[in-house]
């Protein structure tokens, strides 16, 4: 399997980054930014007509309403970023990160690796990554 990608760094104490030619982001594609709003949309939708089941299920019902909101007016998504980039595909702030910890919840991986994360979510976008996501850390969707 040939690329055209290069592995390496500018400093021998930092890891190795991937440079590639090929450098077209999936979730810059316009179909795949109008299913991320779909999802987004939808799930917030659902989520504020079955909001008081929440109380059994979120550990912070209260701020999830809030995430809810503002996800559905678009000032927020449910998966974003972990770090606000320029190099990638612009994205509203996120309420929970693509490792799936929510972005005010501390973190114990470097940030080098956190930047990656972010990289391959925007490289490798998938719809149903983002249903994942938000199913599987449904308990944390309020923060």
């Amino acid at each position: 399997f040939a690329g055209s990608s290069i592995v390496g760094s500018d400093d021998s104490s930092v890891k190795g980054r991937t440079l590639s030619f090929e450098n077209e982001f999936k979730l810059a594609q316009s179909g795949n930014r109008r299913t991320k709003r779909l999802i987004d949309v939808v799930f917030s939708i659902v989520s504020l007509l079955l909001f008081p089941v929440h109380f059994l299920f979120v550990k912070k019902p209260l701020p999830f309403l809030k995430n809810c909101v503002l996800t559905f007016i678009g000032r927020r998504t449910w998966v974003g970023y972990i770090f606000d980039s320029k190099e990638l595909p612009p994205l509203k702030k996120g309420i929970l990160a693509f490792n799936g910890v929510a972005r005010t919840r501390q973190t114990t991986l470097p940030a080098e690796n956190l930047e990656m994360l972010d990289y391959w979510y925007a490289k490798d976008y998938e719809p149903l990554q983002d249903i994942g996501i938000i199913l599987k850390n449904y308990r944390y969707l309020g923060g």
